[in-house]
């Protein structure tokens, strides 16, 4: 896992167990500089920025593949059959 991924992960689980990435406790456990730290705010903001550009399929699709993780279910595999679904769908209409 690259750095950038290793950071937004554990700004990911702070944010979903309620808890502040910034803090110093977190930081300083994961080892993050003050450049690491000005990165991280960065690339979390490009992923909300992405996300909330990208049309509501796709937008559906990550939603998806956070549902799943950690569930050892393949991402690809759900966005496949999402994908699937949808071709069926405007198939039949």
């Amino acid at each position: 896992m690259s750095r950038q991924n290793e950071l937004l992960r554990m700004a990911a689980n702070a944010f979903a167990e309620g808890r502040n990435p910034f803090e110093t406790a977190s930081l300083v456990k994961h080892n993050v500089t003050l450049d690491e730290c000005g990165h991280l705010s960065d690339y979390i903001s490009q992923v909300l920025i992405g996300f909330l550009a990208a049309p509501r399929p796709v937008q559906l699709r990550v939603l998806a593949c956070y549902a799943i993780d950690g569930t050892g279910l393949s991402a690809e595999h759900v966005v496949a059959e999402m994908d699937k679904a949808d071709l069926l769908k405007k198939l039949g209409q």
